[in-house]
């Protein structure tokens, strides 16, 4: 009945009202403000200098180590906003990974 009440605000069975009004969603709204705030928050903790001094020290590998580094730069700005719209927070967090190759492959990257 729970999980029917997220989608619907009627019985299952008699379809007759239970509540007044649907019951708000679990996912929290991320304001343009604070989706600004928290892209900008990621910025100022990218090292960029030591991403362009290693593509110069090593321009064959150069598009694979910006592509991979933009990769990891969105993959924490997705943390972020996910840990916000569930939390409404900004306190540190930890994300749940749904198997160790995922670990394994984020740890690869860093």
């Amino acid at each position: 009945m729970h999980e029917h009440l997220k989608t619907n605000h009627l019985c299952p069975l008699c379809r007759a009202n239970i509540l007044d009004e649907q019951p708000k969603k679990p996912i929290n709204e991320v304001s343009l403000e604070k989706t600004i705030d928290i892209i900008n928050e990621e910025i100022e903790q990218w090292d960029i200098n030591r991403m362009m001094e290693l593509c110069k020290a090593f321009p064959q590998s150069a598009k694979k180590r910006i592509r991979v580094d933009m990769e990891e730069f969105a993959y924490e700005i997705a943390k972020k906003f996910r840990h916000y719209q569930f939390y409404d927070s900004d306190d540190e967090y930890d994300i749940e990974y749904d198997s160790e190759d995922e670990r394994d492959e984020q740890d690869s990257y860093s």
